[in-house]
């Protein structure tokens, strides 16, 4: 996401919440900014967490990151995320639906082989 990053002290709680959160992080909306806010230009991206808070790897518009000025569990999520790569789920089509391997093929692949069942026979011979 960003490559800036706030320094991060542990806590107990936080993190293991942060932890929690970590492992959906890719399922949140990306958010970019369409005009300046705050220290923040236009362009920049934030994820927008489940209850609807833009969070970055700097700042998060939660009441426990701006009120008690703590450094909230979807911070520490996101940081953690990045610093884990999460495994993202296939997000091309050619993953969740291959086809045969042979050029201009659209037949789909016999289970567990590469090529259709039409030029699984022309190489039996």
């Amino acid at each position: 996401m960003a490559l800036n990053r706030i320094a991060i002290p542990p806590d107990a709680a936080r993190d293991k919440k942060a932890r929690e959160l970590a492992k959906t992080v890719y399922l949140w909306p990306v958010e970019t900014l369409k005009q300046d806010w705050g220290a923040f230009k236009r362009g920049d991206s934030f994820l927008v967490t489940p209850n609807g808070w833009r969070v970055n790897t700097v700042a998060c518009e939660c009441p426990d990151y701006q009120q008690a000025g703590n450094i909230c569990k979807h911070v520490r999520a996101i940081v953690m995320a990045d610093a884990q790569k999460v495994a993202k789920p296939a997000k091309r089509y050619e993953d969740l639906a291959p086809t045969c391997r042979v050029v201009a093929c659209d037949d789909d692949p016999e289970p567990r082989e590469d090529f259709c069942w039409r030029h699984m026979l022309v190489d039996a011979f």
